[in-house]
């Protein structure tokens, strides 16, 4: 690593801005706004040899500037990277990456007692993460632990129909002219309180009840994302007008997210979850968005219900040091 530096920068440097501007790794989730919403901030760093940034870590730290905890709703933060250059020989690739990531986990682990980062599934070298300390593993070693997402290819619309499971197209074509879409406007959220009575009564079907704090950092996330226009808000409803269902889609240049989704309990025959996802990644298409993430299949229901709208088991790695 001769000659490699770790530096701390703020979100407006222009390396830290060209690196989340270009890295397939950067998502709205590592966003100073996003994190805020949620009750964290961030801690950047790039690792620089020669004047060239060889990458950077996105590491959240919570209000006290302390770091150690899992951020709730933000599945990717970590290590951003930038693509290969054209003629870039993998083997350079390859080790530019892993020195990177070495020095970048020795300074942030030098600084904090604890660490927790979420890697994006983009990132498949963890070497230098599992690697720390390897000589002298009594002074403590990283925990690596695998999570799940699945990940759709839309870039092909027939593809967004065509990879469903039977039980889904048929749900969706029985459904289909059933339902009026509304969406929440950006600059007008006041019926986001209809969205978190759905999110609420879909939890207490489950025998969950949400706290306020929890319910209070939902509605608080979602007037940030909607607000900001990183996020589209839709209801499909009934003809005489009810509400029976909600969905969330967050997105970027890159994806599209699955955030949020919500369905009234005494309406889930109609599957108002299903018509939600596919009219939203129908729309994502529509914006010239390839991929569509469904955030995360790490339960077994849900992962059932999302995996079965066709999207590849994708996984992506949490390192965490003494927590």
């Amino acid at each position: 690593m001769s000659g490699l530096t770790v530096e701390a920068v703020a979100a407006e440097d222009p390396r830290w801005q060209h690196l989340c501007g270009n890295s397939p790794e950067s998502t709205p989730f590592s966003g100073d706004g996003y994190l805020a919403a949620v009750g964290f901030a961030s801690e950047k760093f790039v690792a620089v040899r020669g004047g060239k940034v060889l990458g950077g870590l996105c590491l959240p730290v919570n209000a006290s500037g302390v770091s150690g905890g899992a951020v709730p709703y933000a599945p990717y933060n970590g290590f951003l990277f930038l693509p290969p250059r054209e003629g870039e020989r993998a083997y350079v690739h390859y080790k530019d990456r892993l020195a990177a990531t070495t020095a970048l986990v020795e300074h942030v682990s030098a600084k904090y007692d604890k660490v927790c980062f979420s890697c994006h599934y983009n990132v498949t070298d963890m070497r230098g993460v599992s690697w720390y300390n390897y000589h002298t593993p009594k002074n403590g070693k990283y925990k690596i632990d695998i999570a799940y997402s699945a990940i759709k290819d839309i870039s092909d619309y027939d593809n967004i129909f065509s990879a469903l499971g039977n039980n889904r197209k048929y749900s969706y074509r029985q459904n289909a002219g059933r339902y009026a879409l509304l969406y929440n406007a950006a600059a007008d959220c006041g019926d986001i309180e209809d969205f978190l009575l759905l999110y609420r009564l879909t939890f207490a079907r489950q025998g969950i009840e949400i706290d306020d704090g929890d319910l209070l950092l939902t509605e608080r996330l979602l007037r940030f994302v909607l607000e900001s226009g990183q996020a589209v808000l839709r209801y499909a409803q009934t003809a005489e007008g009810v509400r029976i269902g909600a969905i969330v889609m967050l997105y970027d240049k890159n994806s599209a997210y699955y955030l949020f989704g919500a369905s009234h309990p005494d309406y889930l025959v109609y599957n108002a979850g299903t018509f939600l996802l596919i009219e939203s990644m129908k729309l994502a298409h529509g914006m010239g968005i390839k991929k569509f993430d469904f955030v995360g299949v790490n339960s077994p229901l849900r992962g059932d219900f999302k995996l079965s709208f066709g999207g590849m088991l994708t996984p992506y790695y949490i390192a965490r040091l003494n927590c």
